[in-house]
């Protein structure tokens, strides 16, 4: 049987609520193929422009976790970040 989808739930616009810091959480993957050219350098240009787009959403970057995942001319490499930002307050 179907679950119904949740919808977020945003604090209330109070006094309260805007002192109390309540943040929000998100897991952003980046992931970039690394063949045999690329001598092992990331696209800078590439990360910066997504770690800006979610900067400018309210995100900063809380921690951050590289995977590499061996191919046969190729790698590809996974930064997995954990995000947070202040809730919004209902909008």
């Amino acid at each position: 049987m179907a679950q119904p989808e949740q919808t977020k739930q945003y604090p209330k616009d109070t006094p309260e609520n805007r002192a109390k810091k309540m943040r929000e959480y998100k897991v952003f993957v980046f992931e970039e193929v690394m063949d045999l050219g690329s001598r092992g350098m990331y696209n800078k240009t590439k990360m910066e422009n997504a770690l800006n787009v979610l900067g400018l959403e309210g995100w900063s970057l809380k921690k951050i976790v590289t995977k590499q995942i061996p191919g046969f001319a190729s790698t590809t490499v996974q930064l997995i970040m954990i995000l947070e930002r202040d809730m919004p307050l209902e909008p």
